[in-house]
């Protein structure tokens, strides 16, 4: 179920990050266009899903 929830809110996400790229015409933002979805969904689930441990003071 999570895994589906995930893909709703990375659908959005995208969705968003395609209108804010939009906003822009500068180098430097044209060039965050060519980051893959893969990088979003990296960086999503590193952000909502940490790993178990964390936090716990185990290394």
């Amino acid at each position: 179920m999570w895994l589906n929830r995930l893909l709703v809110e990375h659908q959005w996400l995208h969705e968003q990050n395609i209108k804010w790229i939009s906003g822009f015409r500068s180098r430097k933002q044209q060039r965050l266009k060519h980051l893959s979805s893969e990088n979003f969904v990296f960086v999503f689930v590193l952000i909502f899903f940490p790993n178990k441990n964390f936090g716990k003071g185990e290394v």
